[in-house]
């Protein structure tokens, strides 16, 4: 059963990292395009950000309950297991901050462009895109960890079943 939440876990990061990246260097350049004009008839961020939050929300969801199932064998380092599992969590805990803080504000403005002035949604905007940046930072981190190899020694001591204890 780990090896299989392992495998999740290495691939929901894996995923949410190119998504959080194509998203973080391609999106977001078009979104700020619009932004200069603040609404238009196409309405870019409202296509873009709840796709972009139930992706995060939900790979990075996966990653953090498969972080807890896998990772808990005599196979992994405890200092690994915590730190794998700390970083997944802080980057979903930053995903579900900005989704509920940031991006829900900025959908509720979308549809009443009147509800707030334009600096204070540019201010909101500026904050999530910074947000999205230390997601980004944090998922390339939780799959650096995810990835980390297991040390040589462990892996032999974990399939056989004995653990050698202090001499």
């Amino acid at each position: 059963m780990h090896r299989f939440c392992l495998a999740i876990l290495r691939f929901s990061v894996s995923a949410w990292l190119g998504i959080a990246l194509y998203f973080n260097l391609v999106i977001l350049n078009v979104l700020d395009s619009v932004l200069t004009e603040r609404f238009t008839a196409s309405n870019h961020p409202g296509v873009y950000l709840p796709a972009y939050d139930g992706l995060a929300l939900g790979l990075l969801g996966a990653a953090l309950a498969c972080a807890c199932v896998g990772l808990w064998n005599a196979q992994y380092p405890w200092l690994q297991k915590c730190a794998t599992l700390l970083i997944v969590f802080a980057a979903f805990g930053l995903a579900l901050t900005n989704y509920v803080f940031v991006d829900r504000r900025i959908l509720e403005i979308l549809k009443t462009p009147t509800a707030m002035p334009a600096a204070q949604f540019v201010g909101l905007y500026a904050r999530s895109r910074f947000l999205r940046e230390m997601l980004l930072l944090l998922s390339a981190a939780a799959a650096f960890a995810a990835f980390w190899p297991v040390p040589s020694g462990r892996e032999e001591e974990a399939s056989s079943g004995t653990a050698s204890g202090p001499s």
